[in-house]
């Protein structure tokens, strides 16, 4: 099972947990999944919004192409 989905996974089993969401939104940009990705970080900030690695992770996916 890839990490990806493995990640996935923990978010759907337990969907309240934010650093599960902000794994998979790492994940997902190094995928390429951008779109994907920020729908993540969304749900991720909902959750935990002064979350420290929102920022980077948020820097990472505008950083892309």
């Amino acid at each position: 099972m890839s990490l990806a989905r493995r990640r996935s996974h923990f978010t759907t089993a337990q969907p309240e947990e934010a650093m599960w969401r902000r794994n998979r939104v790492g994940s997902l940009i190094d995928l390429g999944r951008h779109d994907e990705a920020a729908e993540e970080l969304a749900r991720a900030r909902a959750l935990e919004p002064d979350a420290a690695r929102l920022a980077e992770l948020e820097a990472r996916l505008r950083d892309q192409p």
